[in-house]
Protein backbone atom coordinates (compact mmCIF):
# COMPACT_ATOMS: atom_id res chain seq x y z
CA UNK A 1 0.00 0.00 0.00
CA UNK A 2 1.33 3.39 -1.34
CA UNK A 3 2.33 5.84 1.60
CA UNK A 4 -0.59 8.09 0.94
CA UNK A 5 -3.22 5.43 1.16
CA UNK A 6 -1.32 3.88 4.39
CA UNK A 7 -1.85 7.40 5.60
CA UNK A 8 -5.77 7.39 4.86
CA UNK A 9 -6.43 4.21 6.44
CA UNK A 10 -4.37 5.28 9.43
CA UNK A 11 -6.60 8.76 9.91
CA UNK A 12 -9.46 6.50 9.40
CA UNK A 13 -8.48 4.10 12.28
CA UNK A 14 -7.53 6.38 14.56
CA UNK A 15 -11.08 8.44 13.86
CA UNK A 16 -13.16 5.19 14.85
CA UNK A 17 -10.98 4.63 17.82
CA UNK A 18 -11.15 7.98 19.18
CA UNK A 19 -14.71 7.74 18.82
CA UNK A 20 -15.35 4.63 21.11
CA UNK A 21 -17.16 5.26 24.21
CA UNK A 22 -14.50 5.06 27.65
CA UNK A 23 -14.94 1.82 29.42
CA UNK A 24 -16.12 -1.79 28.38
CA UNK A 25 -16.18 -1.02 24.56
CA UNK A 26 -17.92 -4.05 22.28
CA UNK A 27 -16.81 -3.87 18.40
CA UNK A 28 -18.54 -5.60 15.76
CA UNK A 29 -16.96 -5.35 12.19
CA UNK A 30 -19.31 -6.04 9.76
CA UNK A 31 -20.65 -5.63 5.75
CA UNK A 32 -18.24 -5.94 2.59
CA UNK A 33 -15.48 -8.69 2.95
CA UNK A 34 -13.59 -8.88 0.14
CA UNK A 35 -11.05 -11.40 0.63
CA UNK A 36 -11.41 -11.20 4.60
CA UNK A 37 -11.24 -7.19 4.80
CA UNK A 38 -13.37 -7.15 7.77
CA UNK A 39 -10.93 -9.38 9.70
CA UNK A 40 -8.34 -7.49 8.47
CA UNK A 41 -10.06 -4.27 9.99
CA UNK A 42 -11.03 -5.74 12.98
CA UNK A 43 -7.76 -6.07 13.32
CA UNK A 44 -6.23 -3.08 12.73
CA UNK A 45 -8.93 -1.49 14.53
CA UNK A 46 -7.45 -3.42 17.52
CA UNK A 47 -4.05 -2.48 17.33
CA UNK A 48 -4.83 1.08 16.98
CA UNK A 49 -7.00 1.05 20.07
CA UNK A 50 -3.75 -1.19 21.95
CA UNK A 51 -2.09 2.02 20.70
CA UNK A 52 -4.03 4.10 23.03
CA UNK A 53 -3.03 2.65 26.04
CA UNK A 54 -6.59 0.79 26.03
CA UNK A 55 -6.90 -3.01 26.95
CA UNK A 56 -8.39 -4.62 24.05
CA UNK A 57 -8.89 -8.14 22.78
CA UNK A 58 -9.22 -9.48 19.47
CA UNK A 59 -11.92 -11.99 19.02
CA UNK A 60 -12.14 -14.64 16.78
CA UNK A 61 -13.94 -18.07 16.44
CA UNK A 62 -16.63 -18.37 19.90
CA UNK A 63 -13.69 -16.61 22.31
CA UNK A 64 -15.79 -15.58 25.35
CA UNK A 65 -16.08 -11.86 25.92
CA UNK A 66 -14.38 -10.26 28.64
CA UNK A 67 -16.24 -8.66 31.36
CA UNK A 68 -12.95 -6.46 32.21
CA UNK A 69 -13.53 -2.81 31.18
CA UNK A 70 -11.78 -3.34 28.40
CA UNK A 71 -12.53 -3.18 24.52
CA UNK A 72 -13.55 -6.22 22.51
CA UNK A 73 -13.29 -6.29 18.69
CA UNK A 74 -14.39 -9.21 16.30
CA UNK A 75 -15.60 -8.92 13.06
CA UNK A 76 -18.54 -10.70 11.38
CA UNK A 77 -17.00 -13.10 9.28
CA UNK A 78 -15.49 -14.56 11.72
CA UNK A 79 -17.39 -14.98 14.59
CA UNK A 80 -19.58 -18.10 15.56
CA UNK A 81 -20.62 -17.11 18.88
CA UNK A 82 -24.26 -14.98 19.89
CA UNK A 83 -24.16 -11.68 19.64
CA UNK A 84 -23.32 -10.61 23.45
CA UNK A 85 -26.16 -9.60 25.92
CA UNK A 86 -27.47 -6.08 25.04
CA UNK A 87 -25.91 -6.29 21.81
CA UNK A 88 -22.72 -4.46 20.15
CA UNK A 89 -21.65 -1.30 21.49
CA UNK A 90 -20.34 0.24 18.02
CA UNK A 91 -21.24 -1.56 14.75
CA UNK A 92 -18.78 -0.56 12.02
CA UNK A 93 -19.40 -0.95 8.39
CA UNK A 94 -17.86 -1.56 5.55
CA UNK A 95 -19.88 -0.61 2.53
CA UNK A 96 -19.06 -1.55 -0.61
CA UNK A 97 -21.10 -1.37 -4.01
CA UNK A 98 -18.85 -4.21 -5.67
CA UNK A 99 -19.03 -7.00 -2.37
CA UNK A 100 -22.13 -7.77 -0.66
CA UNK A 101 -21.76 -8.22 3.15
CA UNK A 102 -23.54 -9.22 5.80
CA UNK A 103 -25.34 -7.03 8.29
CA UNK A 104 -27.36 -9.33 10.10
CA UNK A 105 -30.39 -6.83 10.45
CA UNK A 106 -28.04 -4.57 12.14
CA UNK A 107 -27.73 -0.84 12.58
CA UNK A 108 -24.36 0.70 11.79
CA UNK A 109 -23.04 3.12 14.15
CA UNK A 110 -20.45 3.89 11.63
CA UNK A 111 -20.28 3.10 7.62
CA UNK A 112 -17.18 3.28 5.77
CA UNK A 113 -16.76 3.41 2.47
CA UNK A 114 -14.76 0.91 0.70
CA UNK A 115 -15.45 0.75 -3.09
CA UNK A 116 -11.51 1.61 -3.37
CA UNK A 117 -10.18 -0.26 -0.57
CA UNK A 118 -6.85 1.73 -0.66
CA UNK A 119 -8.96 4.74 -0.26
CA UNK A 120 -11.55 4.52 2.35
CA UNK A 121 -13.47 7.13 3.77
CA UNK A 122 -16.01 7.68 6.66
CA UNK A 123 -19.59 7.98 5.12
CA UNK A 124 -21.80 8.30 8.23
CA UNK A 125 -21.39 8.72 12.09
CA UNK A 126 -24.41 8.04 14.60
CA UNK A 127 -24.73 10.94 16.67
CA UNK A 128 -23.73 9.74 19.82
CA UNK A 129 -20.26 9.09 18.42
CA UNK A 130 -19.62 11.90 16.10
CA UNK A 131 -18.70 14.13 18.40
CA UNK A 132 -17.88 18.21 17.61
CA UNK A 133 -18.36 16.81 13.92
CA UNK A 134 -14.76 17.41 12.85
CA UNK A 135 -14.48 13.85 11.29
CA UNK A 136 -16.88 15.04 8.73
CA UNK A 137 -14.91 18.03 7.32
CA UNK A 138 -11.58 15.78 6.67
CA UNK A 139 -13.94 12.99 5.64
CA UNK A 140 -15.49 15.04 3.37
CA UNK A 141 -12.15 16.66 2.10
CA UNK A 142 -10.92 12.79 1.23
CA UNK A 143 -14.02 12.15 -0.67
CA UNK A 144 -13.96 14.67 -2.96
CA UNK A 145 -10.15 15.93 -3.05
CA UNK A 146 -9.41 12.77 -5.05
CA UNK A 147 -12.70 13.12 -7.45
CA UNK A 148 -12.42 16.64 -8.11
CA UNK A 149 -10.33 16.32 -11.42
CA UNK A 150 -12.89 14.86 -12.88
CA UNK A 151 -16.07 15.87 -11.07
CA UNK A 152 -17.14 17.60 -14.14
CA UNK A 153 -16.47 15.09 -16.45
CA UNK A 154 -18.69 13.25 -14.18
CA UNK A 155 -21.77 15.68 -13.62
CA UNK A 156 -20.98 18.08 -16.18
CA UNK A 157 -24.39 17.31 -17.93
CA UNK A 158 -26.09 19.40 -14.75
CA UNK A 159 -25.59 22.80 -15.65
CA UNK A 160 -29.07 23.53 -17.32
CA UNK A 161 -30.21 22.17 -13.53
CA UNK A 162 -27.79 24.53 -11.99
CA UNK A 163 -29.45 27.40 -14.04
CA UNK A 164 -32.64 26.53 -13.51
CA UNK A 165 -32.30 26.52 -10.14
CA UNK A 166 -30.90 29.96 -9.99
CA UNK A 167 -33.72 31.49 -12.34
CA UNK A 168 -36.20 30.11 -9.87
CA UNK A 169 -34.42 32.08 -6.60
CA UNK A 170 -35.18 35.12 -8.26
CA UNK A 171 -31.68 36.61 -7.03
CA UNK A 172 -32.02 40.57 -7.90
CA UNK A 173 -28.83 42.55 -9.49
CA UNK A 174 -26.33 43.82 -7.43
CA UNK A 175 -27.02 40.76 -4.75
CA UNK A 176 -24.79 39.25 -2.54
CA UNK A 177 -24.62 35.53 -2.65
CA UNK A 178 -23.05 32.73 -1.25
CA UNK A 179 -22.46 29.23 -3.10
CA UNK A 180 -21.78 27.31 0.21
CA UNK A 181 -20.55 23.82 -0.94
CA UNK A 182 -19.41 25.22 -4.27
CA UNK A 183 -17.59 22.20 -5.55
CA UNK A 184 -15.91 22.69 -8.57
CA UNK A 185 -17.75 25.88 -9.53
CA UNK A 186 -20.87 24.49 -12.04
CA UNK A 187 -23.87 27.15 -10.09
CA UNK A 188 -21.19 29.88 -9.90
CA UNK A 189 -21.48 31.13 -13.96
CA UNK A 190 -25.23 31.52 -13.28
CA UNK A 191 -24.86 32.90 -10.07
CA UNK A 192 -22.26 35.68 -11.23
CA UNK A 193 -25.07 36.60 -14.21
CA UNK A 194 -28.26 36.61 -12.04
CA UNK A 195 -26.16 39.36 -9.46
CA UNK A 196 -24.68 41.40 -12.93
CA UNK A 197 -21.57 43.44 -12.85
CA UNK A 198 -22.72 44.97 -9.10
CA UNK A 199 -22.96 42.27 -7.18
CA UNK A 200 -21.15 39.70 -5.82
CA UNK A 201 -20.43 36.16 -5.52
CA UNK A 202 -18.71 33.81 -3.13
CA UNK A 203 -17.77 30.32 -3.53
CA UNK A 204 -16.79 28.22 0.03
CA UNK A 205 -15.86 24.69 -0.26
CA UNK A 206 -13.79 22.86 2.54
CA UNK A 207 -11.91 20.48 -0.28
CA UNK A 208 -9.13 22.47 -1.78
CA UNK A 209 -9.04 20.43 -4.74
CA UNK A 210 -12.39 21.46 -5.65
CA UNK A 211 -11.50 25.42 -5.20
CA UNK A 212 -8.49 24.59 -7.64
CA UNK A 213 -10.98 23.10 -10.30
CA UNK A 214 -13.28 26.46 -9.70
CA UNK A 215 -9.86 28.81 -10.98
CA UNK A 216 -10.44 27.68 -14.55
CA UNK A 217 -10.51 30.79 -16.66
CA UNK A 218 -14.30 29.48 -17.65
CA UNK A 219 -15.71 29.69 -13.97
CA UNK A 220 -14.15 32.75 -12.38
CA UNK A 221 -14.26 36.45 -13.23
CA UNK A 222 -12.31 38.27 -10.33
CA UNK A 223 -14.54 41.33 -10.30
CA UNK A 224 -17.08 39.39 -8.75
CA UNK A 225 -16.07 36.25 -7.98
CA UNK A 226 -14.22 35.32 -4.66
CA UNK A 227 -13.20 31.53 -3.22
CA UNK A 228 -12.73 30.63 0.12
CA UNK A 229 -11.90 27.51 2.11
CA UNK A 230 -13.61 26.99 4.96
CA UNK A 231 -17.64 26.24 6.49
CA UNK A 232 -19.33 28.75 7.85
CA UNK A 233 -19.12 29.14 11.37
CA UNK A 234 -22.72 30.92 11.53
CA UNK A 235 -24.46 28.79 8.94
CA UNK A 236 -27.25 30.28 6.79
CA UNK A 237 -28.98 27.20 5.53
CA UNK A 238 -31.69 26.68 4.65
CA UNK A 239 -31.19 29.73 2.54
CA UNK A 240 -34.61 30.94 1.69
CA UNK A 241 -35.49 29.93 -1.44
CA UNK A 242 -32.43 27.20 -1.80
CA UNK A 243 -32.18 24.88 -4.53
CA UNK A 244 -29.90 21.73 -4.58
CA UNK A 245 -29.84 20.56 -8.27
CA UNK A 246 -27.30 17.94 -7.90
CA UNK A 247 -29.50 15.30 -6.13
CA UNK A 248 -27.51 15.40 -2.92
CA UNK A 249 -23.94 14.98 -4.95
CA UNK A 250 -22.54 17.51 -2.62
CA UNK A 251 -23.79 20.67 -5.25
CA UNK A 252 -24.25 23.88 -4.29
CA UNK A 253 -27.37 24.98 -1.85
CA UNK A 254 -27.64 28.90 -3.13
CA UNK A 255 -29.37 31.54 -1.67
CA UNK A 256 -28.89 35.28 -0.24
CA UNK A 257 -26.17 35.35 2.40
CA UNK A 258 -27.65 36.37 5.84
CA UNK A 259 -24.19 35.89 7.63
CA UNK A 260 -22.67 39.39 7.68
CA UNK A 261 -19.24 38.91 8.25
CA UNK A 262 -18.99 36.54 4.80
CA UNK A 263 -21.44 39.83 3.39
CA UNK A 264 -18.41 42.07 4.01
CA UNK A 265 -16.04 40.04 2.32
CA UNK A 266 -18.04 39.44 -0.66
CA UNK A 267 -18.78 43.70 -0.94
CA UNK A 268 -15.20 44.24 -0.68
CA UNK A 269 -13.51 42.66 -3.58
CA UNK A 270 -9.94 43.53 -2.67
CA UNK A 271 -9.95 42.02 1.11
CA UNK A 272 -9.32 38.33 0.99
CA UNK A 273 -10.20 36.16 3.81
CA UNK A 274 -9.65 32.65 4.28
CA UNK A 275 -12.63 30.68 6.34
CA UNK A 276 -11.03 28.09 8.38
CA UNK A 277 -13.27 25.10 9.26
CA UNK A 278 -13.22 24.37 12.96
CA UNK A 279 -10.10 22.16 14.35
CA UNK A 280 -10.83 18.47 15.00
CA UNK A 281 -11.88 16.83 17.27
CA UNK A 282 -8.41 15.01 18.74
Amino acid sequence: MAGEQARRWETVLRTIVGMLPAGGVRVLVDGADDGGMTGLVAGWIADEVRATGRDCDRLVGAASMGEDGGVAVTDAASWRADAPAGGWDVVVRLRSRRVRGDDGGRRADVVVDVDDPAWPVIRRVADRLAGDGGWHVRESQAFFGVRAATWDTKFGDDLPAYAAAVREIGLRPGAVVLDAGCGTGRALPALRDAVGPTGRVLGLDVTPEMLAAVRRPARTDARRLRLAAGQPRRPTAPFPGSRDPSGGRGGAAAGVVEDDVVAAVARRPTVTVRLVAPPPAR
